[in-house]
């Protein structure tokens, strides 16, 4: 669950009844109320599965050949994230869109900032977003990286965790770059036995 993450927009296309649908959501409480069978949980489950829930092509409208679901994220807030997304050469502002493709094949294409993803990926980042509750569904708070996340938050150290970000990246480029050198010098090492 992101801490000081906005959900600015959620489009759905062609998924389940849904042929287009395009939400934008204000800043503030958001609840989403109405009778049964009013399409509440299409836009949770449409949400879902812009965070990496499993998808099923049966969520395909009848005559669509896709279903194509997006979410628009503000995360100007959410350092957290923005560090992930930029180890993951994903980082494209304030912003964090999540796309997702569904095809009648069952196969299913993730998108973040236009950049395809896996879905592992796309897991990844919906675990920092949100946190959808229902029954028997896992709670973040039995998450570490949430813990530490809130814990970071609780403690106002939001510039030494940045800092410490900022250290272990530099840290593992160096050993990475010890590494590469290592093994040529056993390579040449090797070379002159022979």
């Amino acid at each position: 669950m992101g801490l000081r993450t906005v959900l600015r927009a959620l489009t759905i296309q062609d998924l389940a009844v849904v042929r287009h649908l395009d939400v934008e959501f204000e800043s503030g409480l958001t609840i989403l109320t109405g009778e049964t069978g009013a399409g509440k949980s299409i836009l949770v489950g449409a949400l879902g599965l812009a965070l990496g829930d499993r998808a099923d092509s049966s969520l395909i409208r009848a005559s669509a050949d896709r279903a194509t679901v997006s979410a628009t994220f503000d995360i100007t807030a959410n350092a957290a994230l923005k560090a992930f997304l930029r180890d993951n050469e994903l980082e494209d502002g304030s912003a964090c869109i999540l796309r997702r493709v569904l095809g009648h094949d069952g196969r299913s294409r993730a998108f973040c900032n236009a950049s395809p993803i896996p879905v592992q990926l796309l897991r990844q980042i919906g675990e920092f977003l949100v946190d959808i509750q229902g029954q028997h569904a896992h709670q973040s708070l039995l998450r570490r990286p949430i813990q530490r996340e809130l814990l970071d938050a609780f403690g106002h150290c939001g510039e030494q965790v940045a800092t410490v970000a900022k250290a272990h990246r530099e840290w593992h480029d160096i050993a990475q770059r010890h590494d590469d050198l290592s093994g040529g010098a056993e390579e040449v090492a090797s070379r002159i036995d022979l």
